[in-house]
């Protein structure tokens, strides 16, 4: 579990006030994302013209947001800007202590964020011969979205096609600095939220509503702005949405517990020990799916 947060800006001349404002809501959204991953914390931020800064360090966001190299990406935000993005690392593979593992990532000409997991990312790095810097499994998103470009532009339908290959939870703004007036959104599985100022033509995000609710009351001048489950969206210039792709739903798998990171449990385990009203109660999409051949285990353990 990671958390993200983050300004998506849409072209427009804003005040010095104004930016004051938004890097203020970014910081206190960094800081309460600290509580989805604390091991590790970086932000980027990339320009109209592809002109980009990134900065990272194995830190808690508590320790990372007074660091000289933050306010200076901080410091920089302006009219010429196209997305600041940050992110809380907790980590499932990979060591913070190698920098290139801590988001946001860069993979060639994209750079992106991701909370979730990849189970098969080694498979898919294998078997798309794609090129690896990192240990981490959300490098092989934004590979995939490189070799998804168009006229320089990732395209949507080509990733979602790329995206269903990889089995887990994804979550995931990303950007191409050979097209940096569109902005890519996925979600699958793990949550993103968001609120839209019309009035200074900018979206901000973060992975938990009730952090983007505290710093960004939903008012007359910041509404909601909502992506379903299992899209990729990609947003132009002045936020519109341009182009929106489907992703194939992945289900959960059951577990011992509420701990994401435990070995499966098998489905006939889980009915001999009693587990499947668990997972009724977890997941009532997989069970009634499944809810059959779970029947029938349980009649023949007994």
């Amino acid at each position: 579990m990671c958390g993200q947060a983050g300004i998506i800006f849409g072209n427009k001349e804003r005040s010095k006030r104004v930016y004051t404002d938004l890097r203020r809501k970014f910081a206190k959204l960094l800081l309460l994302n600290e509580e989805r991953g604390a091991k590790a914390t970086g932000i980027a931020s990339m320009d109209w013209d592809g002109s980009s800064e990134l900065y990272k360090e194995p830190l808690p966001a508590t320790d990372f947001i007074p660091m000289r190299g933050t306010g200076e990406i901080l410091s920089t935000i302006g009219d010429h800007t196209s997305i600041l993005m940050g992110h809380t690392r907790y980590p499932t593979g990979g060591t913070i202590y190698r920098n290139r593992n801590n988001h946001p990532i860069r993979a060639g000409n994209v750079f992106g964020t991701h909370n979730g997991s990849v189970w098969n990312a080694d498979r898919i790095f294998r078997s798309r011969q794609l090129k690896r810097f990192a240990e981490v499994d959300s490098e092989v998103l934004f590979r995939l979205a490189g070799h998804c470009t168009y006229q320089a532009r990732i395209e949507a339908d080509a990733l979602a096609k790329g995206l269903n290959r990889c089995k887990g939870s994804i979550t995931s703004i990303m950007i191409s600095r050979t097209e940096p007036g569109r902005r890519v959104v996925v979600k699958r599985s793990t949550p993103l939220h968001f609120r839209k100022s019309k009035r200074h033509n900018v979206l901000v995000y973060s992975s938990d509503p009730e952090h983007l609710e505290s710093v960004i009351p939903a008012t007359r001048y910041w509404k909601h702005w909502h992506v379903a489950d299992c899209r990729v969206v990609s947003i132009d210039h002045n936020l519109n949405v341009r182009s929106i792709a489907m992703l194939k739903e992945q289900h959960s798998r059951g577990y011992h517990s509420a701990d994401r990171y435990r070995k499966p449990v098998s489905k006939s385990t889980m009915a001999v020990t009693g587990l499947a009203e668990y997972a009724a109660r977890e997941n009532r999409d997989w069970w009634n799916r499944d809810r059959r051949p779970l029947r029938r285990l349980r009649a023949v353990s007994g």
